[in-house]
Parts: structure tokens; C-alpha cells; sequence
């Protein structure tokens, strides 16, 4: 999504070539990535070095625009890279080049192209109106606020006891979906009654576009890499026995994506012994279902250096336990960046939660351009926590100010 200002990828971006600049009145309707479309006019002129709220497009080949606007197969186009090829899009452009950066393509002061997630499952929002009483709201497209995650409308769900590939057996005694085979993909699959287990080394899992009802969810033992966990739908609504919707133990990838996760007795996503993470763009609501549970919408055991936290939709209402919400923890260089995170106080204004975001101590990276509303928490952040850590950009989205690094606690509040 184009959105104006926001610079949120991290890095350094250095101008690499500058081509001949567009007509000086020059108007175009861009089409980005085939989803959405903003109308340029008048650009102003090109600076000499990309910007902090210059228009990034992250390619890893350049792009030239012409007055025709968008078109595929036109003189000069020039197809997406591999990362977005899939969607179907090209660029078409020859009167004027882009400038070529060594993260992408500048195209335009003043604007930036958010990678939001909003390249996301079909259907409908989930919480379409989550946002409207709140002062301000993230510029950018939210996760099961202005598109859908989880379970795309159109999928037909699948009996997992139909499964026949190679790398996968069914076990009928313990309910088990057992994934011993490399580069295996579930995908479209009712696991009401099931559990999926990955392990004997199993790498290049993919788990998507399935439903798992109260008492499934998804093991990937330490021996395991490279698991990915997308699109899928965790409803675990009087659930009072599972620990975590997803726990991937294994090394190498752990990807959790446009999920749609709520009602956890416990914690949403586990993660042991390591590995790269990216978290995002899912909508996570409602840990911490049962008595003596400790909700975190994130836990964390291990190594994890380059930790990615992004575009997640977080709501927290009053539960039977309390806890804390995005928790990072033995890694480093990580990036919390872009959450819409809300947390609800009970009837009489006790929080439901410690904390928005709880970074370790010893944890470096960047927390940044979070939309929080703290009502429902002592804390955005964690006192004493995250020290080493940079913090720029984050809202309150009560006020539309920008939030201090760590408030104080509210008054007459300690942490439970």
C-alpha cells in the first residue's frame, strides 16, 4: 500500500543511477502490484539520494514509468521480481527512469510503498470496525481490519484421514498428522480432531489455508527446519489444555503469517532453540483463556538473531490470566515495527495485560511505528526492558501522539 511519510523497511538506501527526469506535469494512475492505486500529479523533482519518506519500491531490478501508466507486455515494461511475480503484475515505463537503490527503486519523494500484507487471503475483514473510535488509526492497511487473513473464503476444507503424499502418515490412534518427508505442503485441510506433528528432520514444512478447532494445533519438533505456518484459521474457544496454537522447536526458517488466531488458553506462537523469525501480518485476539495461564502472544526460547514483528493486528480484552503481549527475547537486530496493538480494561479499569511489548534486556533492534492503545495495560513497554534497544514512531492511538520510550506505570497500578 502507498502511504505518505513512512519509511518502514530497515536499512540504507544509496542511489545507484539517475536517469532523465519525468515531464514536469506529468500525471499517472499507478496500479501497485495489481491491488492498489494512487494518482500522482505534479511530482516534485527527483533529490539526488533517496529519503526517509521516499517512495521505496523493493525490488531487486529496476522500473521506468511512461504516460501510458500501468500495462503488461508494453514497450519498455518490466516485470516484477520473483517475490511478487506471482501476483500477476508488470510495470510498463520508458519516458522517465526510477532511481535504482541497493534495496529498490525510488519512484517519488513523499510516499513509500508498505509492504502491509495486504497481498492476503480472500474474504471478507474479520473486525472490519475495530478502529473507528479510536483518535487516530495506522496509515497503512491493517490485518482483519481492511483485509482478510486466515482461511481464504473460497477454500474448500479437506478430511486430513484423505492425506496420501509421500513424507506423511496418518496416525489414527493419536490423531496425529505426521510429517517425517522434506518440502511437504498442507494445504486446505479441516483439523478438527487432528494435531500436526513434524519431525525425524523434516525441513521445508508448510502448513496453510486450513482450520484448527479447540484441542489441534501444530508441534515441528527440535530436529525440524525451515516451517511455515500461513493463512490458516486457530479458534480455540474453551480450549483449556493447549499451551500454544503453533510451537516450532526446530532451526533454520520459522514463518507465521496471515493467520487468523484467537481465544488461546495460553500463548499464541512458541518458539524454541532458534532460528530467523518473521511474525506478521496475522489477527491475534484474546490469550490467556484459562486460570493460572501466562499469555504471551509471543514467547521466546533460544537464539533468534533478525527477528521480524510486523503488521499484526493484537487485541487483548480482560481474561482469566494476564501476561504480556509481543515478547522478545534472546535474539538480536530485532525489527517490532508496524503492530496495531489494543489492549481492554475490565469494567472497573484493571488492565488485562503487564505490558504492549516486552523486550528482554540485552535485546538490541528497533521498535518502531506501533499503533498501541493502553488502556487495558500498565505498560507499553516494560520497564527496564529493552534498553539497548531504539525506539521512534509509535502512537498512542488514544491521542495520535507520539508514545515515550518507557511512561510510567497509572497510578496506584502494580505489575501482576
Amino acid at each position: 500500500m502507498l502511504q505518505d511519510g513512512l519509511l518502514v523497511e530497515r536499512g540504507a538506501y544509496r542511489v545507484i543511477r539517475q536517469a532523465k527526469p519525468r515531464p514536469a506535469n506529468w500525471n499517472c494512475l499507478t496500479s501497485f502490484v495489481g491491488i492498489v492505486g494512487l494518482l500522482w500529479s505534479t511530482f516534485p523533482a527527483y533529490p539526488q539520494a533517496a529519503r526517509q519518506g521516499d517512495l521505496i519500491f523493493l525490488a531487486d531490478n529496476s522500473l521506468s514509468c511512461s504516460e501510458e501508466g500501468l500495462g503488461t507486455g508494453r514497450s519498455g515494461s518490466s516485470q516484477l521480481p520473483d517475490p511478487l511475480r506471482a501476483y500477476g503484475s508488470s510495470f510498463a515505463c520508458d519516458a522517465w527512469s526510477v532511481i535504482m537503490t541497493t534495496r529498490g527503486v525510488m519512484l517519488s519523494p513523499n510516499f513509500i510503498a508498505v509492504n502491509d500484507g495486504s497481498v492476503a487471503p480472500t474474504g471478507s475483514p474479520q473486525v472490519p470496525h475495530l478502529l473507528d473510535s479510536y483518535a487516530t488509526r495506522p496509515p497503512w492497511k491493517v490485518a482483519g481490519v481492511d483485509y482478510a487473513v486466515g482461511v481464504p473464503s473460497s477454500t474448500v476444507l479437506k478430511n486430513p484421514s484423505t492425506i496420501r503424499m509421500s513424507g506423511v502418515s496418518i496416525d489414527t490412534a493419536n490423531h496425529l498428522i505426521r510429517v517425517t518427508g522434506n518440502n511437504v505442503t498442507l494445504d486446505g485441510y479441516d483439523f478438527k480432531g487432528w494435531g500436526v506433528y513434524v519431525l525425524n528432520g523434516a525441513s521445508n514444512t508448510t502448513i496453510k489455508n486450513s482450520n484448527f478447532p479447540p484441542g489441534s494445533s501444530i508441534y515441528a519438533d527440535p530436529s525440524t527446519s525451515n516451517v511455515s505456518v500461513i493463512a490458516n484459521t486457530f479458534d480455540h474457544t474453551g480450549d483449556t489444555q493447549s499451551s500454544a496454537f503453533v510451537t516450532l522447536s526446530g532451526s533454520e526458517n520459522k514463518i507465521v503469517q496471515y493467520n487468523y488466531m484467537h481465544d488461546s488458553a495460553q500463548h499464541f506462537v512458541e518458539l524454541n532453540n532458534g532460528g530467523t523469525v518473521n511474525y506478521s501480518y496475522n489477527l491475534i485476539m484474546d490469550g490467556g483463556t484459562v486460570a493460572g495461564a501466562h499469555l504471551n502472544v509471543l514467547q521466546m526460547m533460544g537464539s533468534f538473531p533478525n527477528t521480524v514483528v510486523s503488521y499484526n493486528t493484537i487485541y487483548q480484552s480482560p481474561q482469566a490470566a494476564g501476561g504480556e503481549l509481543i515478547q522478545l527475547a534472546d535474539g538480536g537486530n530485532g525489527l517490532i515495527a508496524n503492530n496495531t496493538i489494543i489492549a481492554i480494561p475490565d469494567a472497573s479499569g484493571n488492565p488485562s495485560v503487564s505490558a504492549m511489548i516486552h523486550a528482554q534486556p540485552g535485546e538490541t533492534g528497533v521498535v518502531q511505528n506501533n499503533y498501541m492503545y493502553s488502556a487495558g495495560a500498565y505498560f507499553f513497554f516494560y520497564p527496564g526492558s529493552g534498553s539497548q534497544m531504539t525506539y521512534s514512531g509509535n502512537i498512542d492511538m488514544a491521542t495520535g501522539k507520539t508514545i515515550n520510550i518507557r511512561p510510567s506505570p497509572h497510578p496506584s497500578r502494580s505489575i501482576r
